[in-house]
């Protein structure tokens, strides 16, 4: 394990001027890299407002009118990686899909599976209906 820790320090010796000098530092350095490097990966990353009735729900439904959404809007495959890793990164909001339609939420509880009560009430109503269907 020790010759990760020599090539980690040997690539931020090369990007910095001179060594850390503890520990403490050369933490502050990595983190300072990992942020440059992941910003430098988000070059022609955009944000947007998307309206939920653009989007074709994981039911096949269509999203509702009046609503919206913040969408990432990335040009390729590696840079929408970049752009989820760089929200990984923050880990500030933890962010879970919505089991009912899919959305993207920040989750105010743990045990949160829906973005909000009418969403959860939609998928109960489903299920006893699927139920009643099966029966």
């Amino acid at each position: 394990m020790s010759w990760i820790r020599d090539v980690g320090t040997r690539v931020l010796d090369r990007y910095f001027d001179a060594p850390a000098s503890d520990t403490h530092e050369a933490l502050s350095r990595a983190s300072i890299y990992v942020a440059d490097r992941v910003s430098a990966g988000l070059t022609d990353v955009g944000t947007g407002l998307q309206a939920e009735c653009e989007r074709i729900l994981p039911d096949g439904s269509q999203g509702r009118v009046g609503q919206f959404a913040i969408a990432t809007r990335a040009p390729d495959l590696l840079r929408a990686a970049y752009s989820g890793l760089s929200l990984w990164l923050c880990g500030s909001v933890p962010a879970r899909v919505c089991e009912g339609c899919g959305r993207v939420f920040a989750v105010k509880d743990p045990r949160q599976r829906f973005h909000d009560p009418r969403c959860a009430q939609r998928a109960r109503y489903r299920r006893f209906a699927d139920r009643k269907e099966a029966t």
